[in-house]
């Protein structure tokens, strides 16, 4: 599957992040397995007095290798950075090496060195990384592809140059191997993509089934039953942080005569209209504005004081006084008349007085002469 053809977010990453995040941790048995199977069949048979620059050039280029995989896994794993392309492709780039450079050293082994006693255990290491590796790294389209092929080919290269009978059966095994594992990747990678889209599927609707818990579904605000919620955890947040906590109760004025004037869909449209326009003022992601009733909206302001609060109370009410549309050829206005109240919250404050003081102040506010707010008293 191409990067480009991988979708969107699921549980805060992306299907091209999961992909890369999956790759990563899979490939990390093939950071030191090279590295130890050389040095183990290298020390048994003695290749370091036999052939010491090979031993030691080969060693050399297992180590670097095996370095710059454990960095590039660190760092992914660390930064969380698994969307890159760069880092999909240098990671690809790392296990090929690994694949290519086992396949020329096995066939060295198995064709043109003297150690008779490695070249049967070099065939069952080279089918087993084969097999295993691809199996393991199989959700990459170009691993799969590409790993058994690198690991392979060089020994059917020299085989096929070498001549004799035993070498040919070799060849031919060797290529039925080749063609098993590519088809057997593909199924796996398959299996894992089809497991990535049902879970993708499963966590979208037990999102959607949350979001419908908290949100109210005309407005799209959140409803009343997650305010209460989200109020009483701020409010307990404000005491022991000991920091202030405000609220401003909005209502719509004159929303029944809409009502009755122009039928329920233009009332509907309206409070739609004034949701959108109310979030859009709020610019702070702690900021939260919920629908209360009918025509009514709470917002909520942690950590902010009494003077800001009134700004904001101020901006919300000018915002939605410019809100004006038109319906069936009449234009609709509307205005809102909002209470605000602020307090340090402690123990022995009722959090539901609080409420109360902000709406006692709305009804202030529309008493008058609405499209105004008015502030509460400070809590005694």
């Amino acid at each position: 599957m191409n990067l480009s053809e991988i979708g969107t977010v699921d549980k805060g990453l992306s299907l091209q992040q999961q992909f890369h995040l999956d790759l990563t941790k899979r490939a990390r048995g093939g950071i030191v397995i090279f590295l130890a199977l050389w040095l183990l069949t290298a020390l048994w048979v003695n290749i370091i007095e036999d052939h010491p620059y090979i031993f030691y050039l080969n060693t050399l280029l297992l180590v670097i290798a095996a370095l710059l995989r454990i960095v590039h896994y660190h760092f992914i794993i660390k930064t969380e950075s698994y969307n890159t392309t760069r880092n999909y492709f240098c990671l690809v780039g790392l296990i090929l090496f690994n694949a290519v450079h086992w396949g020329v050293m096995s066939s060295w082994v198995i064709y043109g060195s003297d150690y008779s006693a490695l070249q049967t255990p070099y065939m069952i290491i080279l089918s087993a990384l084969a097999i295993g590796g691809t199996s393991v790294l199989s959700i990459s389209r170009i691993v799969s592809i590409l790993y058994p092929i690198l690991v392979f080919v060089p020994g059917l290269i020299v085989g096929t140059i070498i001549e004799g009978t035993d070498n040919l059966i070799l060849i031919i095994l060797a290529s039925i191997a080749v063609i098993y594992v590519l088809e057997a990747a593909r199924t796996s990678r398959a299996d894992y993509w089809q497991a990535v889209y049902s879970r993708k599927e499963s966590d979208d609707r037990a999102l959607l089934l949350e979001k419908s818990s908290i949100t109210e579904p005309l407005t799209s605000l959140y409803n009343r039953m997650y305010f209460n919620r989200c109020y009483a955890s701020e409010w307990q947040h404000c005491i022991e942080l000991q920091q202030p906590l405000s609220v401003i109760m909005i209502d719509l004025d004159h929303f029944k005569k809409v009502n009755d004037t122009y039928g329920h869909f233009a009332g509907d449209k309206c409070l739609k209209r004034v949701a959108q326009v109310l979030k859009q003022e709020l610019k702070r992601s702690t900021d939260m504005i919920a629908r209360y009733g009918g025509e009514e909206f709470i917002v909520l302001l942690p950590a902010i004081p009494l003077k800001t609060a009134i700004t904001i109370a101020d901006d919300l009410v000018q915002a939605v006084s410019e809100i004006s549309f038109n319906w069936s050829g009449e234009i609709i206005e509307v205005t809102c008349s909002a209470g605000v109240a602020s307090t340090q919250p402690d123990a022995t404050t009722n959090n539901q007085t609080f409420l109360m003081a902000a709406d006692d102040a709305m009804y202030k506010a529309k008493a008058s002469g609405r499209n105004q707010y008015s502030v509460a008293p400070p809590l005694k």
